[in-house]
């Protein structure tokens, strides 16, 4: 026979042969935890967080090759690999809610160098392409948002940002911007043999 809980509460059910005789058990009804809420997409190796308004429950994922729960009472979900994950809050009698989180790709790691001059511009690149560029500083390094030329404007440190518009998953290179040796002075020529 199968049970169904419609409310929480207690029932008592009966089994009864044609003679009348009968067997009783006391069912218990819990109550489900509340929906659970928050933004279910992220990127990999991002996290975004979950909640549940319904205390004392435990976080886990059904699928943690593709996201997992980092601590089971916070909530917090990170992408491992690209696909779906069905997350799970569990409250200690039993009863659990679950959501489904999609997991996009991220761009691969941001190419460049580490360290540019003032006035001298340098690529940066990405193997993923139709993402757009942006700078944490734009007054110590400037960058096209469509080509990735990365050009220092003042010394300091930026940070330099890859982001698909598609999915809204990015990519960041921290770049420090030095100054540029002053122009070298002295005669343009020189004959040969001699020293100028």
């Amino acid at each position: 026979i199968s049970v169904n809980g419609v409310y929480p509460g207690t029932a008592v059910i009966s089994y009864t042969l044609a003679n009348g005789c009968a067997a009783t058990r006391t069912v218990t009804v819990h109550p489900l935890p509340s929906a659970i809420t928050g933004y279910g997409g992220m990127c990999v190796a991002t996290s975004t967080t979950l909640f549940n308004i319904s205390p004392g429950g435990i976080w886990s994922s059904v699928d943690p090759l593709t996201a997992i729960v980092s601590g089971s009472v916070s909530g917090i979900i990170t992408g491992v690999a690209t696909g779906t994950a069905t997350i799970s809050y569990t409250l200690p009698t039993g009863c659990a809610a679950t959501t489904v989180v999609t997991v996009e790709p991220s761009p691969a790691a941001i190419t460049g160098s580490n360290v540019v001059c003032i006035g001298v511009p340098d690529t940066f690149s990405n193997t993923v392409t139709s993402g757009t560029w942006a700078s944490s500083d734009y007054g110590v390094a400037y960058v096209d948002a469509g080509t990735g030329v990365v050009t220092g404007l003042g010394t300091g440190v930026a940070t330099i940002s890859y982001t698909l518009g598609s999915t809204g998953c990015y990519r960041t290179k921290s770049v420090t911007v030095s100054p540029a040796p002053t122009a070298i002075g002295g005669t343009a020529a020189v004959c040969q043999g001699n020293s100028a």
